[in-house]
């Protein structure tokens, strides 16, 4: 039996100044934004985050979510492995805003939410289709 292996070559990716192309989306995200850049009021300014999960863990997720807001250095030298955080603002170009009224540690009931917001937005799309539907039939 004979196995070949052959390495893949590492994709380029896009970012946000539709300029250049970066194997490393650390070095991307750092240099040139995220993709959504591209599609300017489309981007979102503001990323809105709810937790779900058991209660002594909401208070260090949200301590973790925070922490990110500031730059993370990894206190280790100048190496491609090793990229200094520069915090989400200054990456991603938008503002987490952690929503403490969506801590919840009832999994059922945030469960029950989602599902609401998901029949929610279908029975939306399907309103939008049909008028859309009898508008071209005019």
């Amino acid at each position: 039996m004979r196995i070949n292996i052959t390495e893949l070559r590492t994709p380029e990716l896009e970012f946000g100044d539709n300029k250049t192309y970066f194997t490393d989306p650390r070095a991307g995200l750092a240099s040139a934004g995220p993709f959504s850049l591209r599609f300017g009021r489309a981007h979102k300014s503001q990323i809105r985050l709810g937790l779900v999960g058991p209660r002594d863990l909401l208070g260090d997720a949200s301590l973790w979510y925070e922490r990110c807001e500031r730059e993370i250095l990894t206190g280790k030298l100048k190496n491609p492995m090793y990229f200094d955080f520069p915090g989400f603002e200054r990456v991603f170009q938008s503002v987490v805003v952690l929503d403490k009224t969506a801590l919840s540690e009832n999994l059922t009931e945030w469960a029950y939410y989602v599902a609401f917001m998901i029949r929610r937005t279908a029975r939306s799309s399907r309103l939008l289709a049909d008028s859309r539907l009898a508008l071209s039939s005019r």
